[in-house]
């Protein structure tokens, strides 16, 4: 019978064997390397995708607070011209009331029997003073300014005999009274 030695070949069997689990491992390796290593690139491009936008929202951000802050600045302007309107419009108002009111005072005046020597008004307050020929006279301009529908609560506050020389006395007088309330927007229309 022949024998034939067939360790030499388990041997190299072997070696070819352990070659080949090597060249798995180290392929392995390589593809375990590579998948991290594209991973590693995936995620680097989507932090550097998330970076840039979130650039690109902080730019959008500074643009938007730039408006913001516009806006802020052209409503506190709009508020100051809306106080500048109505200031001038109460004012505008005042001045029809003050013409008003010596409008209607010259037409309850009692011509050329009394005039006035000062006017005040303060919340629709009116006071005024002057010099009437006699009581008649001045009672007869409080019942004309009772008479006028602007003119409300009117009081005697004093009234004065002031003899000017030896046949004439004049009288002065004091009457307060408030103006109604009336709208000078309605009385324009």
């Amino acid at each position: 019978m022949i024998r034939i030695n067939l360790l030499p070949f388990r041997a190299a069997r072997k070696k070819e064997n352990v070659r080949r689990q090597v060249s798995y491992f180290l392929l392995s390796v390589i593809l375990v390397v590579v998948a991290c290593a594209w991973y590693d690139i995936h995620l680097r491009q989507k932090v550097n995708a998330r970076k840039a936008q979130v650039a690109s929202m902080e730019a959008e951000l500074k643009k938007y607070n730039e408006i913001n802050r516009e806006i802020a600045e052209i409503k506190k302007k709009l508020e100051i011209v809306k106080t500048k309107n109505r200031i001038v419009e109460r004012i505008s108002l005042d001045r029809e009331k003050a013409v008003r009111m010596l409008d209607d005072l010259t037409r309850v005046i009692i011509p050329q029997q009394m005039m006035f020597s000062s006017l005040n008004e303060s919340n629709n307050a009116i006071q005024v003073s002057g010099t009437a020929l006699d009581n008649q006279i001045v009672a007869g301009f409080m019942r004309r300014l009772e008479a006028h529908p602007r003119f409300t609560n009117v009081v005697l506050v004093n009234t004065r005999q002031k003899k000017i020389s030896d046949d004439e006395v004049l009288t002065d007088f004091r009457i307060s009274f408030t103006l109604a309330a009336g709208d000078l927007k309605a009385e324009k229309k």
